[in-house]
């Protein structure tokens, strides 16, 4: 066995050692040695003999041998090749990466890869060619609103010097220069062989500019489509005119609203021909007609008042509504969350581009009949509202601004109950009864949004200020019929924060901050049918309120289930509310379904209030939790546990407010909750 063994040893070395290099690349159906005499890794190890610049983890990330379970030779060999690529990437041009295995036993192995950085090479000059030609005024505007990635003194780096480029040529895409493009750079290495000066290399970024243009003529090109439809609303979706500067960005911009035509697919506006003499960029905004009608089952998933709802329906389109870019909708639908707590609902609306023949407003009109039942009571509502959306430059710090209209008449029928608490100290004992609310409300909606991603953001900042009123339009509905109205005003401030760690989108820091609060106003009057007398109760509709507790909000607690207050579940008047969520997708280099696969964990915190003056520091309960997600063209899949770490509302006889204060058994059947959305959290 000793023999073996030691034979063993000797054939690996000599094939790692003596080979030649063509061996390390034989042909898929050659024998790999290694394999067939079942040498597993049992572990991989870096050592650096010199400094250690970059983390191991990032290095082992750029190996295949770590996903592999028997050592390969080929795979070996271009690993060595792969750390050696990095290094001279990232300026590291004299590192040199070595190899070691140390038998565990006979048929086990540890590799180590013995990394010896030497000193980098730092950046002396740095010289732009083919700018020379480029109008001052370009030059200067893009020296003072773009950031270069080279300076002198910094080590050099493959991917800074071409992103220096990119950036370069896209300043000049977006400023008369349509044409521009990047050459190969150049880099000259100065050999200094005294190893106390520092190393440098020369860089050269080589640009061709290549004329100055503007936007000529553009015509559109729509196959099949007798009836010209769309062919107008092209027109009024480009963001430049004939005769303006050329930008690239205004371009991609144009092809982007255009795209959002529902008649039309496949948008796309490409460059037709050049006119040189005119200085002329001249296009062509191509697209196909598609079906003007459609009929869709649909099965859906909401989350409603943090309640999970899922269910199914059936909607009709109009994706041409009497011309203009206009869609019309109608559907029907069935959402459930429990046997006693179900949605039915029916819903016409119209869809207005380019409102007052502006393409950066849009204009929607919606109309919406439901019947919701919860539980001991009967909602049957009808709603009218109208919205306007307007876009703003992306220059600006305000990037949306949107107001809506919200008409609304709910229709409560309440079966008998003993005691029916509405809020501070206003019990009722009442039969089955009925209650006939108005609202009118006005919302303004003003957003700031520097994302990068709606539905996967990965960095950027997000900021929403909401202002809700209630009261002006229904306190003269209140003197014309016998109906309840409400007088508040809302304000929310919601704010998202997300960091990529990882610089490939797969390791996510994501940070919310929301903040609350309603004013009640005027003595609001509960008028109930049956009864002569009116009820001062200070309540306003419950889908106005906020609540807490949840797959969007903490966690640790059910929908509704979270407040200071014993009737927290019909919402409170000031909200505290933020998380901090961590995500992962550590399979994204995979090619099956498990490049989808993502995992989370969080840190949530906040609480609710009948009354802002009621906030207290000490009452904000957090959660902390894990979570699987599974990334679909719809948005994520989400699964998450969450935990109730500091419950302020514990009763301090069977349960304390830590969760480690708490035994094991309360644990489990107390401070759990589990939570199930599509989409992310936020």
């Amino acid at each position: 066995m000793f023999n073996n063994f030691y034979n063993l040893r000797i054939i690996i070395l000599f094939i790692l050692l003596v080979s030649p290099l063509n061996f390390l690349f034989a042909q898929e159906d050659s024998i790999d040695v290694a394999k067939s005499l079942n040498v597993e890794i049992h572990d991989i190890n870096f050592r650096f003999k010199t400094t250690e610049s970059f983390k191991t983890g990032d290095l082992e990330a750029l190996l295949e041998s770590p996903k592999s379970e028997y050592l390969n030779l080929q795979t070996l060999d271009l690993d060595v090749r792969r750390l050696d690529k990095f290094y001279f990437d990232n300026g590291y041009f004299d590192a040199a990466i070595d190899t070691n295995i140390v038998f565990v036993d006979k048929n086990t192995i540890d590799l180590t890869f013995i990394i010896s950085e030497n000193e980098p090479y730092y950046i002396r000059n740095i010289v732009y060619n083919g700018l020379q030609d480029v109008h001052q005024d370009v030059l200067k505007r893009m020296s003072e609103n773009t950031k270069p990635f080279l300076k002198s003194g910094d080590i050099y780096n493959k991917s800074n010097l071409y992103s220096e480029g990119n950036r370069i040529v896209s300043f000049l895409n977006d400023n008369g220069y349509a044409l521009a493009g990047i050459k190969e750079p150049e880099v000259t290495r100065q050999y200094i062989y005294d190893k106390n000066t520092l190393k440098y290399v020369d860089v050269k970024v080589n640009v061709d500019a290549d004329g100055y243009y503007y936007f000529g003529k553009t015509t559109v090109d729509i196959k099949d489509n007798p009836k010209g439809y769309g062919i107008d609303d092209i027109y009024k979706g480009l963001e430049y005119q004939e005769g303006d500067i050329y930008s690239k960005t205004k371009l991609i911009e144009s092809e982007s609203r255009i795209g959002k035509i529902s008649i039309l697919e496949n948008t796309r506006i490409s460059i037709n021909n050049v006119d040189s003499v005119n200085k002329r960029i001249n296009l062509t905004a191509t697209a196909n007609v598609s079906n003007k009608y459609e009929l869709q089952p649909d099965v859906a998933g909401y989350d409603i008042q943090n309640n999970f709802y899922v269910g199914a329906g059936l909607s009709l389109t109009d994706k041409y509504f009497f011309r203009g870019g206009r869609t019309m909708g109608i559907s029907a639908s069935v959402l459930a969350h429990a046997t006693d707590n179900y949605i039915l609902e029916a819903t016409a609306n119209l869809n207005q581009p380019n409102l007052f023949n502006n393409n950066k407003i849009t204009g929607l009109w919606n109309i919406t009949g439901q019947f919701l039942k919860d539980g001991i009571y009967n909602i049957s509502s009808f709603k009218n509202s109208f919205s306007v959306a307007y876009e703003l430059p992306t220059y600006t710090y305000v990037n949306n601004v949107n107001f809506e209209w919200v008409i609304k008449n709910d229709r409560y029928r309440i079966q008998e109950i003993a005691d029916l608490y509405f809020g501070r100290n206003d019990t009722l004992h009442l039969p089955e009864f009925n209650i006939d609310l108005f609202s009118s409300i006005l919302g303004l909606t003003i957003i700031h949004n520097k994302t990068d991603n709606f539905a996967y953001p990965t960095k950027g900042f997000y900021q929403s200020i909401l202002i809700e009123e209630s009261g002006l339009i229904g306190a003269l509905v209140d003197s014309w019929f016998d109906v309840s109205v409400f007088k508040y005003i809302k304000l929310t401030n919601l704010n998202k924060f997300y960091i990529d760690f990882s610089k490939r989108k797969a390791n996510i820091l994501a940070i919310k901050f929301l903040v609350g609060s309603i004013f009640e106003f005027s003595g609001n009057k509960l008028k109930i049918s049956g009864y002569n007398e009116q009820t001062d109760i200070d309540i306003i509709p419950i889908e106005s309120r906020f609540i807490c507790g949840g797959s969007n909000s903490i966690r640790g607690w059910n929908a509704k289930k979270l407040g200071t207050f014993s009737t927290s579940e019909n919402g409170g008047d000031f909200l505290v509310e933020g998380s901090f969520e961590y995500r992962m997708k550590p399979f994204m280099d995979k090619e099956n379904f498990m490049k989808d696969v993502g995992f989370v964990a969080f840190l949530d915190y906040g609480n609710l209030w009948e009354r802002p003056p009621l906030f207290k520091v000490n009452e904000i309960a957090i959660a902390v939790g894990f979570g699987l997600r599974y990334y679909t063209v719809v948005g994520p899949v989400r699964f998450d546990i969450g935990m109730r770490l500091f419950d302020p509302q514990a009763p301090g006889n069977d349960t304390q407010q830590w969760l480690f204060e708490n035994n094991f058994n309360t644990i489990l059947k107390k401070k759990f909750a589990f939570q199930f959305g599509i989409g992310n959290t936020f």
